[in-house]
């Protein structure tokens, strides 16, 4: 189901903070809710129409603003979705009124162009949105669009967010001049589109909400493109120079392909060989300058036979460089896509021979062995990986994969773990890994005891006590104590809430004297602790 991770992952953080101080100024009601989705209306600078539904293959949402229309997620939708999270009741739609908007729709027009006026003399960037927004001369109309792009020094990480929101206002008024006036639209997205990468450069987009942002324009250039007619070998050109100053795959050839035609596609193919055919025959290692200046060629170079669907020049360009396990994967990826399993598998021998402990080698040739009936092989790869990369997915794999040879396998593997285990100073070996796994298997009476006579983290401690509290309580309280020991030995005052409900728990379970003396001693040494105290009082546990 939808939760607040989900909006705020289809939204992107720019989109869900606008959305969220929607939803707070009460700008969007529900007319529909149920458990799987909603419908409803929110107020901006029109009103819109929304809805969203929770479906087999992901959610499915529409609104009618132009961000939305885009393809995008956008602010309102967050606002609607965080309403149904709220559980907001239905309703009949209304704009948001309050005091002060009643009064503003009192005043004569003249007074309030005075109040605006002044308003924007004091905020400069009031006055760029006005000039933007009003302007009809296309001259007047670039010089307030590169106003309100610009930037001073260096965008940290909150003045890329808050950047990435202003962008929602030119955006909006270039996407409603595509229908009318589509060639004016293109000039003024890519003069917009040159402005914004140089921004991107100087700015910490670890969010991504600017590239979130250009991603939009760039889409927006597309549609422009094919609106305006533009000539696919002027196209071609123009597209060519622009991938060349985008670092960070912003401008998807596949947009572009159907505007471009056969002309225009011959003429970007052509530039994109040329620059490949100049790179040195030796390819450059990722240690030096050469392969930074290498990969975007060989990136334009891959976008291109890939839209072209040349599998040769694919798996040519792919084996350039084999100098990393992840060389070889994206070699058999390839193979896979195109149909060529025989080729695939023979490329995954090339990486077990190569780089078999890089991750997911392993895994990638077990598929490519049982795809051709070498089941066996297939096992002993999964088992080698389970003993070298013991974790969730490596276990299950291979579980799945060993049919009536698990109980064997199993065995093999958690004994190959254990001669790998860390051996600490007092003679114990960490069994976290074991433990885990075992937990995992549903075999917890292992668990239990082994978690006797290892060391093993206090989180899996907790989760194991967790486990046999019904059938084992003295075991479980001991593990759970020892789990405390090992938390309290470094919380801060900001840990004991979720600390203090453990020693709860086994107080609760085993209420003999070990446990007594285990609380006397815990309040005689952290008795400085007051918070820590002063929960274990509220707790009970005084």
């Amino acid at each position: 189901m939808i939760d607040e991770g989900t909006l705020y992952e289809l939204a992107g953080p720019a989109s869900f903070a606008r959305g969220e101080d929607y939803f707070r100024d009460g700008r969007v009601a529900l007319s529909r809710r149920d458990g799987t989705g909603f419908e409803g209306r929110a107020e901006g600078t029109a009103s819109y129409r929304l809805w969203l539904r929770d479906a087999p293959a992901g959610p499915e949402w529409a609104c009618d603003c132009p961000m939305a229309m885009q393809g995008n997620f956008c602010k309102h939708l967050v606002a609607a979705g965080l309403a149904w999270l709220a559980g907001a009741e239905t309703g009949e739609p209304r704009p948001r009124e309050d005091a002060l908007l009643a009064r503003l729709r009192e005043q004569p027009a003249e007074r309030l162009a005075e109040w605006l006026y002044g308003a924007a003399m004091h905020d400069p960037a009031l006055a760029r949105r006005l000039q933007l927004q009003l302007s009809d001369d296309a001259d007047e109309l670039k010089k307030a669009l590169g106003a309100m792009l610009s930037v001073r020094g260096f965008l940290d990480y909150s003045r890329s967010l808050d950047y990435a929101v202003e962008l929602e206002v030119p955006l909006e008024l270039l996407t409603n001049m595509l229908a009318p006036d589509p060639e004016r639209c293109l000039a003024l997205t890519e003069y917009a589109l040159s402005r914004l990468l140089r921004v991107l450069e100087r700015a910490d987009d670890s969010a991504g909400a600017i590239g979130d942002c250009i991603r939009d324009f760039s889409g927006l250039h597309a549609r422009a493109v094919a609106a305006a007619g533009m000539d696919g070998e002027q196209l071609a050109k123009s597209l060519f120079q622009l991938k060349k100053k985008d670092d960070w795959g912003l401008f998807p050839l596949a947009d572009y392909w159907d505007a471009l035609g056969a002309a225009g596609q011959g003429a970007y193919a052509w530039r994109v060989r040329r620059e490949y055919a100049a790179l040195p025959p030796e390819p450059a290692r990722s240690t030096s300058e050469g392969w930074i200046a290498e990969y975007p060629v060989r990136a334009r170079y891959e976008e291109l036979v890939r839209m072209e669907g040349d599998f040769d020049a694919l798996i040519e360009l792919l084996a350039r460089d084999l100098s990393s396990g992840d060389d070889y994967q994206r070699i058999v990826a390839a193979c896979r896509e195109h149909g060529r399993d025989a080729l695939a598998l023979q490329w995954a021998e090339r990486a077990l021979k190569a780089d078999p402990d890089f991750p997911g080698t392993r895994a990638m040739a077990a598929e490519e062995y049982g795809k051709a009936g070498l089941d066996e092989e297939a096992r002993e790869l999964l088992l080698a990986e389970v003993i070298v990369r013991p974790g969730r997915d490596s276990w299950q794999r291979l579980r799945e994969a060993s049919g009536e040879h698990w109980p064997a396998l199993r065995e093999r593997a958690l004994a190959g773990i254990e001669g790998r285990e860390r051996k600490l100073p007092d003679g114990w070996c960490d069994a976290t890994v074991r433990i885990g796994l075992l937990r995992l298997d549903g075999d917890t009476d292992a668990a239990r005891m082994l978690a006797r006579t290892h060391t093993v983290s206090a989180d899996e401690l907790a989760s194991l006590g967790e486990d046999i509290a019904q059938e084992h309580p003295a075991d479980a309280a001991a593990f759970l104590r020892r789990a405390v020991a090992a938390h309290l030995e470094h919380a801060d005052a900001r840990d004991y809430a979720a600390i203090v409900p453990q020693i709860r728990r086994a107080a609760d379970l085993d209420a003999g004297p070990e446990t007594e003396a285990w609380l006397r001693e815990i309040r005689r040494r952290y008795r400085p602790r007051y918070k820590l105290m002063r929960l274990m009082s509220e707790a009970g546990l005084a």
